[in-house]
């Protein structure tokens, strides 16, 4: 039988199962809307919005249409 060589990822605090889920949730409301409430209740939990990233603004650059489509870490 032969030996696994290859190194195996091993998590850290900052990767552990915690840190490394995705939540997806619907919202009601068109895209403006929900940014609104998110930013809202950003503020409300003292919590910091390190970047807003706009896909939509990025296609249109590219001469791509895309549907609105934010990205806030």
């Amino acid at each position: 039988m032969s030996e696994n060589k290859t190194p195996q990822a091993r998590p850290t605090a900052s990767t552990s199962d915690a840190h490394m889920r995705m939540v997806e949730l619907t919202a009601s409301g068109d895209a403006d809307q929900v940014e609104a409430r998110l930013r809202e209740a950003l503020d409300e939990h003292g919590l910091q919005l390190f970047a807003r990233i706009d896909h939509a603004a990025g296609a249109r650059k590219a001469d791509v249409e895309l549907e609105p489509d934010v990205l806030l870490i």
